[in-house]
């Protein structure tokens, strides 16, 4: 519904749902283990947004309520944190599920060409000025940036994502010598 039909859309959300959440469980722990409650409540209110978005209605309620509760903080640390595991039980879940469909899709779009040493150096630019368009550039050379970075895309997508471009900016500079 909310692409209207165009499953090419769609993969697309649910394969940037998983670049950009795979850890959100992690962070939104991290951040509530470390005192942040802002920090945890706004990852909370990422997760649920975005879930919203595919359409994974479980999970999305899972993540208001934790975000209701870090907002009010009327539960024990206990509680909140069982909150917690029960959204990382449902995110990985989901995100298993996604990845195993998405790999069922038959690639209808001919290989990427290889990121340029240009494409890598705006990228690394928009990173360091902190500049929010360097998720854009990231989704419009998603082929070729996820060929590039292999493994440690995920992990680059997420810090984008999150808007963490001083980790992602870490995470790229192994990836910038000449392929």
């Amino acid at each position: 519904k909310r692409v209207l039909g165009k499953q090419a859309a769609y993969q697309t959300m649910l394969r940037k749902f998983v670049a950009n959440q795979r850890e959100a469980d992690h962070l939104i722990e991290a951040a509530y283990a470390s005192g942040d409650q802002g920090s945890a409540t706004r990852h909370a209110h990422t997760l649920r947004g975005v879930a919203g978005n595919i359409g994974a209605n479980d999970l999305m309620t899972l993540a208001a309520e934790l975000e209701n509760t870090l907002q009010t903080n009327t539960l024990p640390p206990e509680a909140i944190r069982q909150q917690i595991t029960a959204c990382r039980t449902q995110l990985q879940a989901l995100i298993g599920a996604i990845e195993d469909a998405l790999a069922r899709v038959p690639s209808a779009t001919p290989a990427a060409p290889p990121a340029s040493p240009a494409l890598l150096a705006q990228l690394e630019t928009l990173l360091r000025e902190g500049d929010p368009l360097a998720a854009d550039l990231l989704t419009e050379h998603q082929a070729a940036l996820r060929q590039r970075f292999g493994d440690a895309y995920p992990r680059i997508a997420g810090a984008i994502g999150n808007y963490d471009f001083d980790e992602a900016t870490r995470l790229l500079a192994p990836h910038l010598s000449p392929a």
